[in-house]
């Protein structure tokens, strides 16, 4: 019998190991004490692990939670509508998150460690394509922005446009009732906290619209930061380039910006439609 050349057979191995990770991989059941069930919306359920890939430091869990609660309905109304995704595009997709990898056993390892077999992402990453495709169909490419509502826009908000790459150095006191703060809003530096420097177009939209025309030294209005919760800022320093932008650069932050208003409008109604026709059942709370 004629052997196999080192090289050749270590290929064989190498496959070989690679079949046999698969196979584990494909047949592992869940770990069910890591595992938990925490809504149910439709026939789709909600777990630990899909609570765990999308949690991030800094948001809260009942966010996560209503970020997954979202997805579930519009995958269920994409399946409602007979929407479906091509094989290919789900192995191209398969493919590209294992090529995040450095091969293939890293990958199946990593599926393993997050409880995952390979049939269990597939169906993952066909619900996130048919969200998306949904979300298309639906919202985004309906949403349409006269040159009536542009133009208002622009002549509403250019100040606020100008100053979106602006920088404000701010402190702040905050209040749990508005009758708490001083009537003429002036506050020792040592009842304020320092923010240091913040872009203006990262700031609040309440925040936004009570500084325009302040500087340095200057104190804002009362702003209402949440339900139970009131703050006065001050400006301590402003940082800018100095550079107007152009007319047709400040046209495209507004048409962005009346997009993302009415995107989110379209969105929230289209959400509301669809737990009003679907069961949902919470079986933790995170509160809010």
């Amino acid at each position: 019998m004629k052997k196999c050349s080192s090289g050749k057979g270590q290929q064989l191995k190498t496959a070989a190991c690679f079949l046999l990770l698969f196979l584990v991989c494909l047949q592992s059941p869940l770990r069910p004490a890591e595992v938990k069930m925490l809504a149910r919306v439709g026939t789709e359920v909600i777990t630990s692990t899909d609570f765990a890939e999308l949690n991030q430091p800094g948001i809260p869990a009942a966010a996560v939670l209503q970020k997954l609660v979202e997805e579930r309905l519009l995958f269920l109304e994409a399946k409602r509508r007979g929407m479906s995704v091509p094989e290919k595009d789900l192995k191209k997709e398969f493919d590209r998150i294992a090529g995040r990898f450095p091969d293939y056993a890293t990958f199946y390892r990593k599926l393993r460690d997050d409880s995952l077999t390979p049939a269990q992402l597939t169906r993952r990453l066909e619900r996130q394509i048919l969200v998306r495709r949904l979300v298309q169909d639906e919202i985004t490419s309906q949403v349409q922005i006269s040159p009536v509502e542009l133009s208002a826009y622009l002549e509403q908000h250019r100040t606020e446009l100008q100053l979106e790459k602006t920088e404000y150095r701010l402190s702040v006191a905050e209040f749990e009732k508005p009758e708490d703060v001083p009537a003429d809003r002036k506050l020792p530096d040592e009842k304020m906290q320092d923010l240091g420097f913040l872009p203006f177009e990262d700031l609040s939209a309440q925040v936004r619209k009570a500084l325009p025309g302040l500087k340095p030294g200057d104190y804002t209005d009362i702003v209402r930061t949440t339900v139970n919760s009131w703050a006065v800022f001050r400006v301590l320093e402003i940082k800018n380039s100095g550079e107007k932008a152009a007319p047709e650069t400040l046209a495209v932050k507004a048409r962005q910006k009346i997009f993302q208003e009415k995107f989110n409008a379209a969105y929230q109604q289209f959400l509301t439609g669809l737990k009003n026709k679907t069961g949902i059942e919470y079986y933790v709370d995170f509160g809010k």
